[in-house]
């Protein structure tokens, strides 16, 4: 957890920004496409890690032609484009400083595999579903894993806005959500980056339900947003 004096340091801001923008690894000798195709996919799977930490991923990188860089690289680095997504297909920046520079960008493709819950029986549009109606199961994440709930304590009170198949995962996309968060209140924030993981307090703007955009104010009156969690807390992040 972040100290008040590091709230105000301008650290704090970088940091909680960082998640939004290119984020490079630390540098790393290369040897090759093999080599550098493997140190791509633990890039991939670091950040996965760090942002996902219930879920795991099955990743492939793309061919890389061996004309495309020096045959060593001392200094490599690896990128992803603000908005990148950890699942599914995607582009990966890759930068060479010595002893030649170079840049290249590499295709991945990540199937990300993690905990859901499911309906055990066809539930009808307008139906507030409870415990018994759902499941948890792993499923392959298609939109971002944070709008899949995982408890069904949270769900109380929502109630589906489309019917949902049997086995099939509830989403807070099909959910008309009560409101877990009111205007007003202190909120725990949650931010998670390459090396770091920010925790600190921030004010509603208005109430919001899980995986709706909420938009908060911190001590210093800045403007933050990010999704609601079912936990009741908001991440900000990729």
């Amino acid at each position: 957890m972040i100290t008040r004096d590091f709230m105000r340091c301008p650290l704090f801001y970088l940091a909680l920004l960082a998640v939004a923008y290119p984020m490079l690894s630390l540098a790393e000798v290369i040897r090759g496409p093999e080599a550098l195709r493997a140190a791509a996919s633990r890039f991939i799977g670091g950040q996965i890690a760090t942002t996902y930490p219930d879920s795991r991923a099955e990743i492939e990188i793309g061919s890389v032609a061996e004309h495309a860089f020096t045959p060593v690289c001392l200094a490599t680095s690896f990128s992803l484009a603000a908005g990148s997504r950890l699942w599914g297909a995607g582009n990966l920046a890759v930068q060479c400083d010595a002893p030649s520079p170079w840049s290249l960008y590499l295709t991945y493709r990540v199937r990300l595999i993690g905990p859901a819950l499911t309906a055990r029986r066809p539930l009808p549009s307008r139906y507030s579903p409870t415990a018994q109606d759902l499941v948890k199961a792993e499923i392959e994440y298609t939109i971002d894993p944070g709008r899949y709930p995982r408890d069904p304590a949270n769900l109380h009170g929502a109630v589906l806005t489309m019917p949902l198949a049997k086995g099939r995962p509830i989403t807070i996309d099909q959910l008309q959500v009560k409101a877990i968060i009111q205007a007003g209140q202190r909120v725990r924030i949650r931010s998670d980056g390459p090396g770091f993981q920010i925790s600190q307090e921030g004010v509603a703007q208005r109430q919001a339900g899980v995986g709706e955009l909420l938009r908060l104010k911190l001590g210093s009156g800045r403007i933050v947003q990010g999704i609601v969690r079912d936990d009741g807390t908001v991440y900000i992040g990729p």
